[in-house]
């Protein structure tokens, strides 16, 4: 299924940048990139700068600490033969706590050659925000059941 590979996808990409492999991350990645985000929109263009926003990326997630970073695949159009629109909510976890509210991304793969590469990432949070410490209503890392049950109750 399509959303199958997407969550594949996901996970090896979030794999290589918890770990700081970028050798795993930069095949996953189809230059020029497009970014966007809450802060405006930004196109990476060479190998140095995708290396560049990976180690950025990857010391604000070692600065935090975080443990595991979950990508949850939510669904997956088929654009076109060579194009998949992927959208997903990331989970950035330090042990049992949330590092920063989950958050929700929309990734447009292409297919080139033999495999798939990010072209494009749209993204509700802005990763440095990850160097800031997250409110105290999300420090303790609950499902979205036991969270609406919560606020149902107050």
């Amino acid at each position: 299924m399509l959303i199958d590979l997407c969550q594949a996808f996901l996970d090896e990409v979030s794999h290589a940048v918890l770990t700081g492999n970028f050798a795993r991350y930069q095949p996953k990645m189809c230059l020029p990139i497009y970014l966007v985000n809450e802060h405006g929109s930004t196109v990476v263009h060479s190998l140095e700068d995708l290396h560049e926003g990976f180690v950025a990326y990857h010391n604000a997630l070692k600065s935090q600490q975080v443990t595991n970073l979950v990508r949850m695949a939510e669904s997956a159009v088929q654009l076109t033969p060579t194009l998949i629109n992927c959208n997903y909510i990331t989970h950035a976890v330090r042990g049992g706590s949330w590092v920063a509210a989950p958050h929700q991304s929309q990734l447009v793969l292409r297919r080139t050659g033999d495999r798939w590469q990010t072209t494009c990432v749209i993204n509700s949070f802005f990763s440095t925000a990850l160097i800031e410490p997250p409110s105290k209503s999300l420090r303790k890392l609950q499902s979205p059941l036991a969270l609406r049950e919560k606020s149902e109750s107050t």
